[in-house]
């Protein structure tokens, strides 16, 4: 099985990516300091490379490994080698850490479905490791997505809002 990313995610960057250049060219035509545009470069840059990163991100699962291929290469470890997981939550994802002695693979919550590669993950892992991939906190996740998306939505809308009271300024 194959795992790609999460689609909403992907749509709100993508539209994220529209409004931030839709809030640059606004700038543009207002004019000012160039340490401005050099910050909106910046911001274009990082968005751009989010969205290429989440694109570029796979989790393929087969019956004996796990493989996840990221943007700087790709990793496999087996399922039967693993002896540690550990989760990590932040405040849009939460991330998964699972490790052999000598790897580890990181799995992103961003990731489409990430609930049925973790029960998948539990079927194939030893007792030890499938009493911490237990305390998996589902609400946590769910908290953390939806802060996810709330908080993508409120950057479009500000960069959507200050764009447009830009051009705006310019009809005065």
């Amino acid at each position: 099985m194959i795992y790609r990313y999460d689609k909403r995610v992907f749509l709100l960057l993508i539209t994220l990516l529209i409004s931030a250049i839709y809030f640059a060219v606004s700038h543009f035509f207002i004019g000012g300091s160039p340490y401005k545009f050099i910050i909106l470069g910046v911001l274009l840059v990082f968005i751009l490379f989010n969205i290429i990163s989440l694109v570029r991100k796979e989790i393929k699962l087969d019956d004996n490994k796990i493989t996840v291929r990221a943007l700087l290469g790709e990793k496999s470890l087996d399922f039967k080698d693993i002896n540690d997981a550990v989760f990590l939550y932040l405040k849009g994802r939460t991330i998964l850490i699972l490790s052999d002695d000598q790897k580890f693979v990181f799995l992103s919550s961003l990731i489409d479905r990430f609930d049925n590669i973790l029960d998948y993950i539990k079927d194939k892992v030893n007792e030890d490791t499938k009493k911490r991939l237990n305390e998996f906190d589902l609400k946590k996740y769910k908290k953390a997505k939806l802060f996810l998306n709330i908080f993508l939505v409120m950057a479009i809308l500000f960069l959507l809002l200050f764009g447009t009271y830009n051009f705006l300024l310019l009809t005065k």
